[in-house]
């Protein structure tokens, strides 16, 4: 998958019609599975020839990140090793996975919460799948039918196809998914468990809404910021003494992911003074 994400970033078709797979080292029932994800789309269409294009390449870009980060987590490692505090969201999270009956969460917060963080340890698990909410209802759909044991959403409250919402009402209600064609209705049991993240909860259908436990995720404090920031830094090649200063120049924002962006590209003091004349860390 990540192979053919990068391909897809450097490609740069001969045709305005766009490219196709074996362009990319790929076949068209490939690219079918990132067109439901939202990722790709077709152009033309022939007896003999299939075009595709890319829709948005800050989508694959994310992705690709995603993979990554999927990849350097070890799944021999504990279940959420890599998350600092939170102790008590983590032991209702365990329990609803490990419960026999389904349970669905939302985990809601402001940005910069560890929430994608908790999703992203959830990926160790056997069974679950991850989506962003580019995800259409076909790709649902398909994802669903291979009965997943987790489906793991990020940014639910973003999905763009609201006819995803219908499908996981169905699903978190009665344990069942439906599509319906012009031939036929396909109705399938599914024992899978649901479990997301939304900044805000005012986009989510409130029959939607009513099925998910809701895990609120406070902003952190001083103390918890500055610990999880220096955590994060301590494989950063600067000085202890920069990596102190960027945690301060952070602190008000307490966004994690300011941290270790200045922490890429500053070496000193007078760096990330000079960086942040121009960098906005509050929006």
């Amino acid at each position: 998958m990540i192979r053919l994400l990068k391909r897809l970033m450097e490609i740069k078709p001969e045709s305005e019609l766009g490219f196709e797979a074996y362009e990319v080292g790929s076949d068209n029932r490939e690219l079918m599975r990132l067109m439901k994800l939202g990722l790709v789309e077709i152009t033309l269409r022939t007896n003999r020839h299939t075009y595709w294009r890319v829709v948005d390449k800050k989508r694959i870009e994310r992705m690709i990140k995603l993979e990554e980060t999927k990849i350097k987590l070890p799944k021999t490692t504990p279940l959420f090793d890599s998350i600092i505090g939170h102790n008590t969201h983590k032991e209702i999270i365990l329990r609803a996975i490990r419960s026999s009956e389904p349970i669905h969460l939302l985990l809601m917060g402001r940005p910069a919460t560890a929430k994608t963080l908790f999703l992203l340890e959830l990926t160790k698990i056997d069974g679950a799948e991850y989506v962003t909410p580019y995800i259409t209802y076909v790709g649902m759909f398909d994802l669903l039918m291979a009965n997943p044991k987790i489906v793991l959403i990020d940014q639910i409250d973003n999905i763009k196809d609201r006819n995803v919402y219908r499908l996981l009402i169905d699903l978190c209600e009665y344990g069942y998914i439906t599509k319906t064609t012009a031939y036929e209705t396909v109705r399938t049991k599914v024992n899978t468990k649901v479990i997301a993240t939304a900044n805000s909860i005012k986009r989510i259908p409130e029959a939607l809404l009513s099925r998910f436990l809701i895990l609120k995720f406070k902003e952190y404090s001083d103390s918890e910021y500055t610990r999880i920031a220096r955590k994060l830094l301590s494989n950063f090649k600067i000085k202890d003494e920069v990596k102190d200063y960027i945690i301060k120049k952070t602190l008000k924002a307490k966004d994690i992911r300011n941290a270790v962006k200045l922490a890429r590209i500053c070496r000193t003091k007078k760096d990330v003074d000079r960086f942040l004349d121009v960098i906005v860390l509050e929006r």
